[in-house]
């Protein structure tokens, strides 16, 4: 028995449920085999295991692929987060019943991707057919970067209504990751916080609304932070912008000018470029409908948070200890 067992456990299985014995290490096994061929996702019935390539995977995630999912049975396709996607999808469009799909791990295990991957697969297969002519509609409808002087002599135009559903869902992720992601020892986008999902669909499967609740938000994050670990995402991306037109007003500085950015010794990511991010971040925050005057709302906070709390705290400790 222990033979078969050996025998079964080292062949590749794409669902674990067909192993003889389905213990701990049949399935580190059989993962690690599956790994080492670069296949990161495996069944275990109806639960799909994914294992964090830490590398980007382009051929894993492209429209084609998208397609390939789309109507197919989870029996019918090979282990995929668009295969689980789909299942939920079109056991809710069939059935007509509420469906859920949890992703659960430990950290850096990948859940932030995981959502935005089932996200963009329910967002493409449910937005309807777009013809070249409206493609290039769209283009021109593109959101541009917003200048003070604009908004000032009150030229600048908000973003058009026509941002559909789709862009808006897909874009409200680099905006709850800027202000609820952060640098840890262990994961560069580790999200601090839970989030909720809710899309509302209509009967035809298209989706006609969404919404998202956060749960436990870590609020000791923004003054302390442990060693080659980072405040939030947001503050970084503001700093390094300091010399952007619409930021220099602010009279901000690099990250590393102000405590609690650079007590934890750590203001960068390796391969992250934070003005790229902040600008990924304005564009998805004109998109999802927060307009530049509550933008720069914000930007005055942490102005004001910074270089005027910050140093008031540390003038009056400076006081008290001499």
């Amino acid at each position: 028995m222990t033979e078969m067992h050996e025998e079964e456990n080292a062949l590749d299985c794409d669902d674990m449920c067909k192993l003889v014995l389905l213990d701990e290490n049949g399935i580190l096994n059989n993962i690690e085999s599956r790994y080492q061929q670069g296949v990161i996702y495996t069944y275990v019935g109806s639960i799909l295991i994914a294992v964090n390539p830490y590398r980007a995977l382009p051929s894993y995630y492209s429209p084609e692929i998208i397609e390939s999912f789309r109507g197919k049975r989870q029996t019918e396709a090979k282990p995929h987060i668009y295969a689980i996607a789909e299942a939920a999808y079109y056991n809710m469009v069939t059935a007509e019943k509420n469906q859920s799909i949890l992703i659960s791990g430990e950290s850096g295990s990948g859940k932030t991707e995981s959502t935005k991957l089932i996200l963009q697969y329910l967002a493409a297969v449910s937005a309807p057919p777009t013809s070249n002519a409206q493609k290039e509609k769209e283009k021109e409808k593109e959101v541009k970067p917003v200048k003070p002087s604009d908004i000032k002599n009150n030229t600048h135009k908000p973003p058009q209504k026509a941002n559909t559903i789709h862009e808006q869902l897909l874009e409200s992720n680099p905006v709850l990751e800027a202000f609820g992601n952060a640098k840890t020892i262990r994961n560069d986008n580790s999200s601090r916080f839970g989030k909720f999902f809710d899309i509302q669909f209509s009967r035809e499967g298209k989706i006609i609304g969404a919404s998202v609740a956060q749960y436990l938000l870590e609020k000791s994050r923004v003054v302390n932070q442990a060693t080659n670990e980072r405040n939030y995402h947001v503050f970084y991306q503001l700093c390094a912008g300091y010399q952007l037109p619409e930021i220099k007003p602010l009279q901000l500085g690099p990250a590393s000018n102000f405590h609690y950015l650079n007590q934890s010794k750590c203001t960068t990511i390796q391969g992250v470029d934070d003005l790229n991010e902040f600008k990924k971040t304005k564009h998805a925050m004109e998109v999802i409908g927060i307009n530049p005057e509550t933008q720069d709302k914000f930007g005055v906070f942490w102005q004001r948070f910074c270089t005027w709390e910050i140093s008031h705290l540390f003038n009056k400790m400076k006081k008290t200890i001499m």
